[in-house]
């Protein structure tokens, strides 16, 4: 692969959020259309916009040998107040915790098995 990088392009269309794969740099050619296609299956579409994800990257380092797949989510949350001292913490469920290992399998699975 060498230097390679994916990321989601997200807007909102109304009610709905469309949701979109790119190839930022790298991966010219065949792979990179398989790659794209496995990236923008349903299954993690759905996945997305469910655990209502941002900053979603799928990032290859030439030589490295791996796949680095990060994001940010909006579930769950901490707030924590001076006066008084208090900490309110709010987690994820166990549902969500298992959607976010599925979004990751598939995500790695798309960019490390595309043909």
């Amino acid at each position: 692969w060498g230097e390679c990088s994916f990321t989601v392009r997200q807007e909102q269309r109304g009610r709905e959020r469309s949701i979109q794969w790119v190839c930022v740099s790298g991966a010219d050619g065949p792979e990179r259309a398989r790659t794209l296609k496995q990236l923008n299956h349903p299954l993690i579409q759905e996945r997305i916009r469910t655990l209502e994800l941002r900053e979603i990257q799928a990032v290859h380092t030439a030589d490295s040998g791996s796949w680095q797949i990060s994001c940010e989510s909006l579930i769950g949350s901490a707030t924590w107040i001076l006066i008084p001292p208090t900490v309110h913490l709010i987690k994820p469920s166990e549902a969500e915790c298992l959607r976010f290992v599925e979004f990751f399998e598939l995500v790695a699975d798309a960019v490390a098995n595309n043909q």
